[in-house]
């Protein structure tokens, strides 16, 4: 396990950013040889990320609640989004194992939640290449949906 660990943190070359991995160091598999001890996985940093994100329903512009009126999203419902979207820009993009990939997560009626799926995306049966679009993807989106938050602690809000 540990060798494919370290295969895929040398191929992969993901990028790390806030939240992926402290100062200094790779979120990735890399294995410390002086200690044994394993990073943390890019998958587990994605679930952490999905955690964090405040999902709120927008609202549009001219709304009389002023931002006191929060509509939370059903998680499902978001990831769904996410995965669809996705999938319709891999299409685009001809990236048919991305398009495959997210096709089975999406058929599967009764998946285990979101969190769960991001932290075992390591293990997802993808080229390197293809792993390191899907995870810059949905990290960027998670990021954003972390760093929507307005000051009084919401998240997709109208102020």
């Amino acid at each position: 396990m540990q060798a494919q660990n370290k295969s895929f943190a040398t191929n992969t070359g993901v990028e790390t950013g806030p939240g992926l991995a402290t100062p200094g160091k790779r979120a990735d598999l890399e294995v410390d040889r002086e200690t044994q001890v394993q990073e943390p996985t890019i998958g587990r940093a994605l679930a952490e990320l999905w955690k964090g994100a405040m999902i709120f329903a927008p609202h549009i512009a001219g709304c009389t609640c002023a931002g006191g009126f929060h509509v939370p999203l059903d998680p499902a419902a978001v990831e769904q989004d996410i995965l669809e979207f996705l999938q319709h820009r891999y299409r685009q993009d001809g990236r048919d194992a991305l398009v495959s990939f997210i096709a089975g997560r999406l058929a599967d009626p009764h998946p285990n939640d979101f969190g769960t799926w991001l932290s075992q995306i390591d293990a997802a049966p993808l080229e390197p290449k293809d792993l390191r679009r899907l995870v810059t993807d949905i990290r960027t989106t998670l990021e954003s949906m972390n760093n929507a938050a307005p000051a009084a602690g919401g998240g997709f809000v109208c102020y």
